[in-house]
């Protein structure tokens, strides 16, 4: 049976693959202007507005392009020589394209980066702020119709894919940074949550005070159906989420120490083996027409999400805690104390025992495993006691509720 075509993701294709090419120049033009516009302060058109675009003797084409900054947008003839790609020539004047072949419009950096900005602190709909900026435009100086219209351009999709390109250049600036000064995962990590894995001060912490209290769970609710992957396309790893091969690690680790087959009873962990939780979480009827099911998250005691799990037609599973476990025990921090809160931390903690996992770590006690405190009131009588967080020294007021709250 044929595939069928999806002009859509051809199209996508496309786009990611020019500026795949364009990207290791765009990158130095992108760093040239904003060094030289103040981060992005001087005017965008006049006689004060920066243009990094060298004097050539090549014979020079125009085109109409749409160019739109945060406070107003207008139509400019743009001259473009055969020196430079079309987008590295908008990107010199300080706009980024929304497509790098024939690009007809582009958005100012300054515009992207207050976006981004506001985006950081309160999350909101790319498409209500377009809207909004462009309200508020058409108030000030006009905004360009679309073509064969007397209204506005549909702004939205424009910013976006702005934003996507902008995003890519954030991101390699962060990593030359990294790479530049040396930062260890650890102080990267700590960018953040400075609280938890900033620099300290020897005894900042009571004695037998975990240096990181830290909440595990799934959620299901964070799902895409087929029909939405028909139009996926490679695109980057975010950093957020949990690498497949490590990943693929902690599954192996289990499955090399008795898989599926290996049960707990009620000696082991003084609760059942049997939680939902367990098992995946929801049945299996849940996964149907979906290609991702869920996230499994690990978030700080100051409700900051350090990694996500992308759940793949399948719920939560042993791996999935104890990957996250080993990137923070094992990547981040080599001697570093964890306390970790999970709905059925009394179950995970009786697996890992039982199949000699985090051998070491348990040994030298830098793990300690309890039950989020308002889960805690549905297990058993014994295993409140022993996996209650309120009776464990090392976990203070931590109610292992974060992932809920995130």
């Amino acid at each position: 049976m044929k595939r069928k075509k999806n002009p859509y993701r051809q199209e996508m294709l496309d786009l990611m693959t020019a500026w795949r090419k364009v990207l290791p120049e765009a990158f130095i033009t992108y760093t040239r202007f904003g060094r030289g516009s103040r981060n992005f302060q001087t005017p965008l058109r006049g006689d004060k507005a920066l243009d990094l675009n060298e004097p050539c003797a090549c014979t020079k084409k125009s085109r109409i392009v749409t160019l739109i900054s945060l406070e107003e947008q207008w139509q400019e003839d743009v001259q473009f020589c055969p020196c430079s790609s079309e987008p590295i020539r908008l990107i010199e004047r300080g706009f980024m394209p929304v497509t790098m072949a024939f690009p007809e419009t582009a958005i100012s950096f300054r515009l992207l980066s207050f976006f981004h900005s506001i985006w950081q602190h309160v999350p909101i709909a790319v498409q209500g702020f377009a809207d909004g900026l462009f309200a508020w435009q058409s108030q000030l100086s006009g905004v360009v119709r679309a073509k064969g219209s007397h209204k506005a351009r549909n702004g939205g999709p424009l910013i976006r894919q702005a934003m996507q390109f902008y995003r890519e250049l954030l991101l390699r600036e962060r990593k030359v940074i990294d790479k530049a000064v040396n930062r260890s995962l650890r102080d990267i990590v700590a960018g953040q949550c400075p609280c938890c894995f900033g620099p300290r001060k020897e005894q900042d912490l009571p004695a037998g005070t975990a240096d990181f209290v830290i909440a595990c769970d799934g959620n299901f609710e964070h799902s895409r159906p087929i029909a939405a992957a028909q139009n996926d396309f490679p695109k980057n790893h975010p950093d957020l989420f949990l690498k497949t091969n490590q990943l693929d690690k902690a599954r192996l680790a289990v499955l090399a120490n008795g898989g599926n087959s290996t049960k707990v009873k009620f000696d082991d962990s003084a609760c059942s083996d049997h939680w939902k939780a367990k098992d995946g979480g929801v049945s299996d009827n849940a996964f149907k027409d979906k290609v991702d099911t869920g996230l499994f998250g690990m978030v700080c005691r100051h409700e900051i999400g350090l990694k996500l799990i992308n759940l793949v037609k399948t719920g939560e599973k042993l791996y999935n805690p104890l990957a996250l476990v080993l990137w923070i025990l094992q990547d981040v921090d080599k001697e570093g104390r964890l306390a970790l809160l999970y709905d059925i931390g009394c179950n995970f903690d009786a697996h890992i025992k039982k199949r000699n996992l985090l051998v070491e770590e348990r040994d030298q006690n830098r793990l300690l495993i309890g039950v989020s405190v308002f889960h805690a009131y549905a297990h058993n009588w014994l295993c409140q006691m022993r996996y209650n967080p309120r009776l464990i020294a090392g976990f203070g007021f931590s109610d292992g509720e974060n992932s809920e709250r995130f």
